[in-house]
C-alpha cells in the first residue's frame, strides 16, 4: 500500500489524510496498550477521522506547495541556502501550521469561539 501511494504523484493530500487518522489510531492503541485508558472501550473513530480531514485538505496540500515554493525561492544548492530553510519552516511555518491545527480541530470537534481563543491565548 504504501509502494502504490508513494508512487502517485497525485495523491499527496490523500497520503496525508491517511497517515494522520493512522498516527491518531496508533495513538489511542498505544494509550488502551499503556492503561492510561480503559482497555474495555472501543475506539474512537471520530478522531481518526478529524485527522483524516486535517490531513487531507490542509496538512497535505499546504505542506506540498510550502515546500515547492521554498524550493523556488530559496534553492537547496547553495550551503548557505540550507540554513535560510530551516529558519523560514522552523520560525514560520511551522507555528503557523500549529496554530492551524488547533483552529481546525476545535472547529471539527465543534468547541465554541471563546473556546479556541482561550487556547491560543494559553500557547
Amino acid at each position: 500500500l504504501i509502494t502504490i501511494l508513494s508512487s502517485c504523484k497525485h495523491l499527496i493530500c490523500s497520503r496525508s489524510g491517511i497517515l494522520s487518522a493512522l498516527g491518531n489510531l496508533l495513538s489511542q492503541g498505544l494509550e488502551k496498550r499503556d492503561g492510561t485508558h480503559d482497555s474495555e472501550k472501543p475506539l474512537k473513530w471520530l478522531g481518526p477521522t478529524r485527522f483524516a480531514i486535517y490531513g487531507l485538505f490542509f496538512t497535505g496540500p499546504i505542506s506540498h506547495y510550502f515546500y515547492q515554493c521554498l524550493e523556488l525561492l530559496v534553492p537547496s544548492t547553495a550551503s548557505h541556502n540550507i540554513l535560510k530553510r530551516l529558519l523560514l519552516d522552523r520560525l514560520i511555518f511551522a507555528p503557523a501550521i500549529l496554530l492551524l491545527f488547533f483552529l481546525v480541530m476545535n472547529f471539527l470537534e465543534g468547541k465554541k469561539n471563546e473556546t479556541r481563543v482561550s487556547q491560543m491565548k494559553s500557547m
